[in-house]
């Protein structure tokens, strides 16, 4: 076995360049399939975690203003949103999983803590409004408003990670007061969106809020519905019109006006903006398996070649006594070696690059929600498939033409060309 093997490598040596085409196609092959799907699948990640960072079934509804005349009301009209569409909501509206409401006392109210000042939006919220909108407390600080904070009407506030830093640059905040328009407010938490929204709002409960300002004028500027059943786009196209319906029978306007009712269904949005990404990720994959078989179609080309060029040796080796199998054996494990050695380099290039890529996306992290790419690797198994399937072509390559090669006489092979 080990002459057969010496005997493999004089042979490479001898046609370094034949052998260098050969390798060079199995490695580009895989080289390039690991990048083209690592690309995809860096994309698609990319977008998935931006939606990570919120509900992926939120559906946000705010009051709006009617643009046409129904039920004998004129055009023109403020849809106030009050107790009743948060019963709706919670209520009536079919597949709610859960159901959070805003109330915006003051979008420029004074915050102040000493001689420290800020004018900051205060909103009054419950204590799901957090995980809709993609909000997290920051590690050991403290908490968000919970139903305690609601039922006992708690001056409590949970502040966004920019306030902190103007109101209490260098101390720790929770359980200090801070003066929000003449109104002294607990700090419970400190808190940050991981939406990338650069929102520097204070938190209070909403019992809170509706308790010291004027609710009763404005109503609640927005609620937002979690409907985690809905899994295609259609059913939520259907769901938006259900949603619509419910409301204007309540507020008595147009279904159709959709200036009354604002709504943007976050569902829906995740839903075609993957469809686009598995639309991308095809056409990767289209393209890395017509790289792949351009790798395959390389390596059967070199391979015949190979094999004429060789028929007059093969005729020399049968005339010294040689069998058919052992040449056969000769070209297979020749075959399988260079497809082997150059594919594992052409492997770990790829995945040398897409680790690098990687490691240099994690050293500067995108803000959250601005996030391209993510991740841009690719399934290892996907991988050594491929390399499995270049080996076999170059063996079959081999093959055919060796065993045609093999079966002529060798006073014919000699005269060979």
């Amino acid at each position: 076995m080990l002459d057969l093997w010496q005997e493999i490598m004089a042979t490479i040596k001898a046609n370094k360049l034949r052998t260098f085409f050969t390798g060079f196609a199995v490695a580009w092959g895989i080289f390039m399939l690991i990048i083209l799907l690592a690309s995809g699948n860096g994309l698609s990640n990319g977008v998935a975690t931006n939606f990570a960072s919120e509900s992926k079934n939120a559906i946000y509804l705010w009051p709006g203003t009617t643009t046409m005349a129904y039920g004998g009301y004129q055009s023109g009209r403020r849809m106030k949103m009050t107790e009743k569409d948060v019963f709706l909501s919670e209520k009536q509206l079919p597949y709610v999983d859960t159901v959070a409401y805003k109330f915006y006392p003051k979008e420029d109210a004074t915050f102040s803590v000493g001689s420290k000042t800020g004018k900051y939006p205060i909103v009054g919220v419950t204590t799901n409004y957090a995980m809709l909108e993609g909000i997290e407390v920051l590690p050991g600080m403290g908490r968000f408003i919970n139903l305690m904070d609601i039922r006992e009407t708690r001056k409590v506030v949970a502040i966004n990670e920019k306030i902190k830093e103007v109101l209490f640059p260098n101390e720790n905040p929770l359980g200090k007061f801070v003066n929000i328009d003449n109104v002294m407010y607990k700090v419970v938490g400190v808190v940050k969106y991981l939406t990338g929204n650069d929102s520097r709002e204070g938190y209070i409960p909403i019992s809170t809020a509706k308790t010291i300002y004027n609710f009763g004028k404005n109503g609640y500027d927005g609620i937002i519905l979690s409907a985690k059943s809905l899994k295609t786009a259609e059913e939520n196209e259907e769901y938006n019109k259900t949603i619509r319906q419910g409301f204007a029978k309540l507020h008595t306007f147009n279904p159709d006006d959709r200036s009354a009712l604002g709504l943007w269904n976050n569902s829906q949005n995740y839903i075609q903006t993957m469809k686009i990404f598995w639309a991308i990720k095809l056409f990767v994959w289209i393209i890395g398996i017509g790289t792949l078989i351009a790798g395959i179609v390389g390596v059967s080309n070199i391979m015949l070649i190979t094999v004429k060029e060789r028929t007059k040796e093969f005729g020399i080796r049968k005339a010294l006594g040689a069998t058919p199998g052992s040449i056969i054996k000769l070209i297979l494990l020749e075959s399988i070696l260079i497809t082997s050695a150059f594919g594992y380099i052409g492997m770990m290039l790829g995945i040398a690059i897409t680790e690098t890529f990687n490691y240099v996306i994690n050293q500067t992290p995108a803000e959250p929600g601005n996030v391209i790419f993510r991740n841009p690797t690719v399934d290892l198994g996907i991988v050594l498939s491929s390399l499995v399937i270049l080996i076999i072509a170059g063996l079959i390559a081999g093959y055919i033409p060796a065993k045609r090669a093999v079966t002529i006489k060798p006073i014919e092979a000699l005269r060979s060309e």
